[in-house]
């Protein structure tokens, strides 16, 4: 076995035959030296395999945008915290950075926090009677004004739902500052953001990330409706939004 997989390519060229690389924590070698060959590393070509397979329009890498994105990638623990709703909507908000598609990025979180928005408007007044909360009370009590009532901003709800979790067992966890996220959600509805400060937008919404979905399960699991965002995320017990429960 010479360790080289262009041999073994070469050699059995009629039979097709091609080479797989996997790591193991085994302490010796199945087979061969163990040496992963040069051909692998060339066939890379720098990629970040994380960053890769997060958003593969980074590479290869051709300006200074996709040199950005894999920089803030690589530079943010949180990506590798995110589940499969977080993991698509940063792909897809990177995905229109790359490609220099502001208003693709933008759309991207327009459609999330609309959908957030729309699903916590229809389900609070469920949620907040099962917590034996009476939801015109928490209005006053988080200085709503009343022309709102009907017509609740994303900004209100999470007020709300925040407000009437205070002395809950999950209120801690998803405690009461929204300020970040709601900014961001201003900028975008209003389109008050710079491309150039993309890193300001995306990264407030994944600092929020766990909170947010930690707050839609919780409201899941006392409304009669379910989420069903684009963006929906897992719970740590495997679940996804939409699964039902109980509070």
């Amino acid at each position: 076995m010479t360790g080289n997989p262009d041999w073994i390519s070469v050699t059995f060229a009629s039979d097709k035959a091609t080479t797989e690389t996997f790591l193991s924590k085994a302490p010796g070698y199945i087979y061969g030296r163990g040496k992963i060959g040069g051909a692998t590393f060339a066939a890379l070509e720098g990629r970040d395999l994380f960053v890769w397979n997060l958003i593969p329009e980074v590479y290869p890498r051709r300006n200074q945008r996709q040199r950005n994105v894999e920089a803030f990638v690589k530079a943010s623990p949180i990506f590798r915290e995110l589940g499969p709703g977080g993991r698509k909507l940063s792909r897809n908000f990177l995905s229109g950075i790359v490609r220099d598609k502001k208003m693709d990025s933008g759309a991207v979180l327009f459609e999330l926090f609309g959908e957030v928005e729309d699903y916590l408007r229809g389900a609070h007044r469920e949620f907040l009677g099962k917590l034996g909360k009476n939801p015109n009370t928490v209005y006053e009590e988080t200085k709503i004004p009343k022309e709102r009532w009907k017509q609740l901003t994303l900004v209100d709800l999470l007020q709300i739902c925040s407000k009437a979790l205070s002395g809950h067992s999950s209120g801690e966890e998803i405690g009461h500052d929204w300020h970040g996220l709601t900014e961001v959600r201003n900028a975008i509805f209003h389109n008050k953001w710079e491309f150039s400060d993309w890193e300001s937008i995306l990264g407030p919404v994944l600092s929020y990330w766990s909170k947010l979905n930690a707050l839609i399960l919780l409201v899941e699991d006392t409304a009669s409706d379910r989420f069903r965002g684009v963006y929906r995320e897992e719970s740590r017990d495997g679940r996804t939004t939409g699964a039902g429960g109980s509070l």
